[in-house]
This record gives C-alpha cells, structure tokens and sequence, in this order.
C-alpha cells in the first residue's frame, strides 16, 4: 500500500560551469557572507554546498545545537540568505504559515498566512510541502492549495500572489502542490500543470508571468538548472517526459520521454547530473536509469546507458560526487558506480534519511531525527560525527549556510554548530542493548554468557544449535528468539511484527557467525519474517515453515497482485494451534467442484474470468443455496486454501454454500467494478446457478483493498447483499469518505458484518498509516451506526497467510450451520 508521503519537491541540478572550474582555495573558509542556502537543495540547485574548509580544515569535531524551536507540521525545507531561515508549516490554529527565524538566535522575525489547514492523505502528514524561495529582498512560496506569492523579506509582507488553479488553471495534485519555485538566471521557474502550460517562468519582483511552456502532467517534480552541450538551460520533468527550457525566453529546446512511473518514481523524480552530459533518473519505483544526451542534427538525443535496482524504493533525491552517486535504496544508504550503476557499498547505519554534501562529507538527517556527518568515499561507510537531534519523525533534508547546519522534523526546528573537539561518544543503543533487555535468565541468556567466557566458541554454538528441535527457538510462552548462522556481515530481520517496509538489526555473538533478534508475542501469536542479510532477503535456513505475503515488499495482497509474491518464513507461539479445516479432507470423503468460466462484462467491454465452487452433492439435488462472493479471489483460491477449508466445514460447521471467486484485482476507484458486481455478476450467477436470490443468501467477502470494496459494493447497492466479511481492511483517505457517506443506520439497512485485523498487521511507523488503527475507526463508526460487528483483533499479521487461518470464522459468522 503505500500508501505513503511524496515530501516536498526535489531540485537538483549542474554546477554553473565557473563554479564547476573555481579553485577550491577559494573558499578555503566558510564564507560568512557567502551564496547561502536561498532554495531546495542550495544555492545551485544541486544539493551541493559551495562553502569549503568546513570539516575538511578539522582533524576531530563535534555537533552541537546552537538553537532549538518548537514549529508545526510539515515538510518544507529551510531556505537561508540574509540572516534569515524561512519555512512553512501549519500553525496552531490549523492554518499555513510561512515564517522567517533569526538564523544566530532562533528568534521568529515574522509570519505570514498563506492558506488554510492541508490534510495530509493516505500515510502523509499535514502541513506544506514546497521550500520557500530567498531572492532579493522577496521570498517566493507555494502553499499546498496553489496560492503562490511573493513577500517581503524584512517585514513578511504580501507583494504580489497569484492562484494558480483559478488564475492559471493549474490542476491540483493529489496530495496538494509539492514543486518548490527556482530561481534561474533571474526568473522564478514554478511547474504549475496547467494545459499547454506544464511550466511557468515569473518575474520574482511582481509576479508577472513571462512565458508558459510544455505539455504534461506534473505532480511533485520541480524544475532544475542544466548545462547540458555547453548551453544552460532548465529542465522541468513530468510524468512522461523531461523537457528543456530556454530559462530566458521559455522556449522549449527538447524532450526526452523517460518511461518512468510510479509515485515514489516519474510523479516525485528529480533528473540529477552525474558527469558531463549524463543524467541519473530515478525514474521507477524500482529501478534507477543513467541517460547520456548528446547533440545531433535534429537536436539533443538521451540515450539510456544503463538501468539498475542498485537506488530505488525511495523518496530522497541522490548526488552525484567524483564519479559516484550517494542516497538511499529503500532504507540502506547507497553509492554506486555512475559509469556501471553498480553498487560500490551499502550500508545499514544511519538509517532512512535525506541527504546533502558539504565539503566531501554527506550532512544526512534521518528519519528518526537524527543528525550524521559521514566521509563522501567510495572507500565505504566512515561516520565521523552524529547528533540525535530530534524525538519526532523527520522529513526534511539539512539545509546548510554560514558553516552551519539547519534542519527541522516535524513538530522542530534546530539550527547545529561544527565544533573543534574530540568526537562526541555515540549515544544510540546497540542491537545488542535492545536484546539484552529482553534476556532475564532464560536458556538463550545462559548460552550467550558460555559463548563470551570461552575461548572454543564454535564448539559451544554447535552444542546449543544441535539441542535445539525447531526454530525460531521459542522460551515460555511468550519470548521467541530469530537465528541465524553462516555467511553474512549485515543481518537484520523483516516481517509482521517490525512493519511494513521496515527491519531491525540483529546482534551479532561476537567471535562468531552467529546472529539473533530477540523479541516478545502474545503465547497464541503467528507472524511472518523473513532475514535481510547483507541487504538482500532471504527465508529464514533453518526453518522449514514458509509462505508468501506482501507485508514486507510491495503490497501485492493488499491489491490483488498475485503475480510475484514474497517467500517468507513463519513462526507460531505455543497457544497457537493449526487450523483443522486447512487440512486435506481424508480420501473419499465428499468434496465440491470449481467451475471456471468467463462473464462477458460490457461495463469492462472485455471477457471477466471467475471461478464458482459447487459445495458437494449439488449435482444430486434441487437444493438452492446461498452465495460467497470473494472478491480479489484469485489469491483465496491460490494462497487462501479457501477451497479446502469450504471442503471441510460445510455441512460440519457451515451452510452449504456456492464459492465465486472473482479473478480481477482490486481497483482504487470501484465504480465500474461495482456496477460489474450488481448489474452483470449477480444476475449471471443467479441465471446458471441454483442460488438463494435474496440479500440474506448473499455475502460480500474480501481481504485489504478487496476488503474495502466488498464492504463498498454492499451498501452502495443496497439490497442485493445483506453480509459481509473483510480481514485487514484498507482503504486510502479518499475512499473512507464516500463509504461513511453511504452508510446509513442498522435499521435502515440491516446487515451482518464481520470486521477481523493482526495484532500484527499492516504498518509503517516512519509513515502516518496503520491498518489496525484505521480497521478499529471503522469498526466505531458502524458501530456508531447501530450495526453489530463480529470479529475484531487477532494475534496474527496480515494477507492470506493469516487470512486463511479464520475462513472458519469468517463463514460461521455469515452462515452458520443453524
């Protein structure tokens, strides 16, 4: 799902060829009244600090924090110039603001309201997402709604400001506008969207507009400078192509169609150039691409040089550095050979973060709030100093200006000094800390204290390995230990209990090729994980229980998108007892059939592949029966045993019922599934089969976004359905409130309901989304409604590897046996 945040817009860019050839005794010192750090990612666009002598000039030095504010949410970036700090962020009394910060006190010089409160959508947080733009004696900022203006830089006030949706037509995107204005040889570039108009030069004094230019759509990209052939130009990006623009003039001088995708790909990608005439694309979800351009007879032409997975999964635009590029891939810190896009190292420390360069040092600010200053060198991950700044989530890269760092998360703001003196002490705890507290006296405890007091440690890990009978090694009822012995550097775990796109280190045995995580579950708990070992994952060696699920990669149970799901292993508490209904029934015994076949859908005006399970004796008798819909059914079908378990309870636990299974994958927006459903599927089924016509002989049933619209369908064509059941239901922010629209009360629309999610279900605790808390509103709201709603929490994760484990519940609920 991911439901997750697109932060703010990116720009990056080349150094202006006489920065590219000044000499670096130049800025032998920070420069006090130097180019500052006057919009995203820096002066020159880039993310590079021009200031040099910084850290390079100290042998030893430490971070301390000069200043630190209370602001609101958001993700806006610092811009400085002028001894001011300028950002946006919601207020407390709910609107957005911009506001200026002494940048030597802290002190707040003035605000100024740019627009009401943004909610944030889907896992983002609420607040601005575009960075302030210093230029002159004006700021230039962009509100989340479109507002864009220009104010004066002492005093905060209003100069010039301009709608860009009513004035511009610009359209909106989702999550609201995220491009940060630029500044480019005198002209404030926006990227506004509109038709025939994707981007926009102004007169950064009025407003004024210059010119418009190109066609596409435009989402959270921001415009960057280039030099690309000896001619400097701007290069704006969209969701299907990049093009260059006369910063000047606006005219367009090419294009070249990327074939990117993906929110976390084409909608948030910013073009960085890495080498002379290259550029390095994060252009997919799950892969980055190098572009060489070159100039020919009809123009520039970008040929793709090389396509890798070695930098994707992530919202932090890279740098490129001597030859090199450096950012995040997923959650590990990442360079990679520009000239192969082959990784050179990676690295677990500091964690997930955003990133800029100063003085061949990367500045990163994780996500967790905390503040590393690491060596640029292929050579391998060299920490120097670091600093836990924050106690909330972080979003935002550093800024840097006048020898100093800024940074902000998303309820502070924090100006940090460089200072000569010995390396401060690390104050983070160890994997070995966090297990340590989890060891009160057990055997696992006793193992480690033999392994550290003997000089034969193979010999006693071999000892305590061999008397173990299954692993995980589980002690008591509710303490499990994760294991892993062999080749490997870098361990960490994944899986149900840490969260979705999430992994803890795990503790090395040292002196040995021994690591573990240990941790606590419920005595009747089941959870799926899986070992990441040096930054690739791998099912658990010694344990022989596996499974797919898509809590840990891409959300494929959640959508439907049974294609390429992830091996996983799992491990079950002692309390937890194997569901008899999975089990295959004993030979002879009576067992239903699958009719496959093709609906001829005019809603989709294509064929519609669905699968009707006939309960056993239904060839024999006049019987009608009632009807389980599942929908998303291919994964109930292929990894929900759903029907094994149909095999063994109807007729023992259940009614006899009729299965269909529906082959197509859930869909964001479900109006044509839904009519599909009511209007085309339900008389078809009714028509060929001997069914029991009326709502209370007709059941909705689905898991993750599939659980939302079989919730979805039922009330919005209300009666033709009166049950429904969904396990670890998931919805975006724009779905919930069509839904609670629908929804009446129990007496107007009586329905059975059964509402299941884990304990251990889908979250991410870096991103504002978690399934459990969203399935507990939703159970309130019904509630609320007058409904009574069975199910509720299990001690389990999510996708069809939990889901199947209640088929029984679920179906009794619906339709029992009485």
């Amino acid at each position: 799902m991911q439901a997750n945040r697109i932060w703010g817009s990116i720009a990056i860019g080349l150094l202006t060829l006489s920065f590219a050839v000044w000499p670096r005794i130049a800025h032998s010192q920070a420069q006090r009244n130097g180019p500052g750090w006057p919009q995203f990612r820096g002066s020159n666009v880039d993310g590079i600090s021009t200031e040099w002598g910084v850290f390079s000039n100290l042998k030893q030095f430490g971070l301390e924090v000069a200043w630190k504010k209370k602001i609101g949410s958001g993700y806006s970036g610092v811009a400085i110039a002028n001894g001011l700090g300028v950002t946006m962020f919601e207020a407390e009394d709910s609107n957005n603001v911009v506001v200026a910060f002494d940048t030597e006190t802290g002190e707040e010089r003035w605000r100024f309201e740019i627009g009401p409160r943004h909610q944030g959508l889907n896992g983002s947080y609420n607040g601005p997402i575009s960075t302030p733009l210093i230029v002159g004696n004006i700021v230039v900022a962009l509100d989340p709604w479109g507002r864009l203006v220009g104010l004066d830089v002492l005093a905060g006030e209003l100069v010039w400001s301009i709608d860009l949706p009513e004035e511009l037509e610009s359209k909106r995107p989702l999550y609201g506008y995220g491009t940060s204005p630029i500044l480019f040889d005198g002209t404030v570039i926006v990227q506004i969207g509109a038709p025939d108009a994707a981007v926009a030069g102004l007169d950064p004094a009025t407003g004024k507009r210059l010119w418009t230019v190109g066609t596409d759509v435009m989402e959270y990209q921001t415009p960057v400078p280039l030099i690309a052939n000896g001619r400097r130009q701007a290069l704006a990006t969209g969701q299907k192509k990049l093009m260059a623009i006369d910063p000047a003039t606006g005219a367009l001088l090419w294009e070249y169609a990327h074939d990117g995708g993906g929110i976390i790909g084409a909608a948030s990608m910013v073009p960085v150039a890495a080498g002379t005439d290259k550029l390095f694309l994060a252009n997919k979800d799950h892969s980055s691409t190098l572009v060489e351009l070159s100039q020919e007879e009809n123009g520039v032409v970008g040929r793709e040089k090389w396509e890798e997975r070695t930098i994707r999964n992530s919202y932090t635009v890279p740098l490129y550095h001597e030859g090199y590029i450096y950012g995040f891939s997923s959650r590990f810190l990442t360079c990679v050979d520009a000239a192969t896009g082959k990784a050179v190292w990676k690295s677990r420390p500091p964690g997930d973060g955003f990133l800029i360069l100063v003085d061949d040092h990367l500045v990163i600010l994780t996500k967790n709030g905390s503040l590393h200053v690491v060596k640029a060198t292929p050579k391998g991950y060299e920490e120097v100093a670091s600093l836990q700044l924050f106690e909330d989530l972080a979003w935002t890269p550093p800024s840097f200006a006048d020898g100093h760092i800024y940074v902000r998360s998303l309820g502070e703001m924090a100006r940090v000094n460089i200072r000569p003196m010995t390396i401060l002490a690390e104050a983070d705890t160890t994997p070995e800390d966090v297990a340590a507290d989890l060891l009160d006296g057990g055997r696992f405890e006793q193992f480690l204290a033999d392994v550290g007091k003997t000089e034969d440690k193979k010999t006693v890990v071999d000892r305590f390995l061999d008397s173990i009978e299954q692993f995980p090694f589980i002690e008591g009822e509710n303490r499990v230990h994760f294991i892993y012995r062999g080749t490997g550097e870098d361990l960490a775990i994944g899986g149900d209990m840490i969260g979705s796109r999430q992994e803890s280190p795990m503790a090395r045995v040292e002196g040995t090729d021994l690591f573990y995580y240990s941790t606590e579950l419920e005595p009747d708990a089941r959870v799926n994980y899986l070992f990441v070992r040096d930054y690739e994952e791998i099912t658990d060696p010694r344990n022989p229980r596996s499974t797919t699920t898509g809590i840990y990669g891409p959300d494929m149970e959640l959508t439907g998108n049974d294609d390429n799901p992830m091996p996983m292993s799992w491990v079950a508490m002692p309390r937890w007892r194997p569901p008899a209904h999975l089990t295959e029934p004993p030979a002879g015994a009576p067992r239903g059939r699958i009719v496959t076949g093709e609906l001829e859908s005019k809603v989709y005006e294509e064929p519609h592949t669905i699968h009707v399970y006939l309960p056993a004796g239904y060839d024999e008798t006049d019987t009608r029966y009632p009807v389980a819909y599942y929908h998303s059914g291919r994964g109930a079908l292929t990894r929900g045993d759903v029907p094994t378990s149909l095999d063994n309870l109807l007729g023992e636990e259940v009614e006899p019922v009729i299965a269909v299974f529906i082959e197509r994958a859930a869909e964001f927006f479900p109006t044509k599934y839904v009519d599909m459903w009511a209007d085309e599927l339900v008389p078809y089924i009714d028509a060929n089969y001997r069914t029991i016509a009326t709502p209370e002989g007709r059941a909705n049933i689905g898991g993750g976004f599939a659980g939302f619209h079989a919730l979805y369908l039922t009330v919005k064509r209300p009666g033709i359905a009166a049950k429904v059941a969904v396990q670890s239901v998931a919805f975006l922010d724009f779905q919930i409130v069509p839904l609670e629209g629908l929804v009446h009360t129990a007496a107007e629309q009586p329905l059975d309901i059964y509402i299941e999610w884990g304990r251990y279900d889908m979250q991410n605790p870096q991103e504002a989304w978690d399934i459990r808390d969203a399935d507990r509103k939703l159970v309130e709201f019904l509630t609320s409604r007058g409904y009574s709603v069975a199910g509720g929490e299990v001690h389990d994760g999510t996708g069809w590897s939990s889901w199947k484990n209640r088929t029984d519940r679920v179906l009794e609920s619906l339709f029992p046996l009485d």
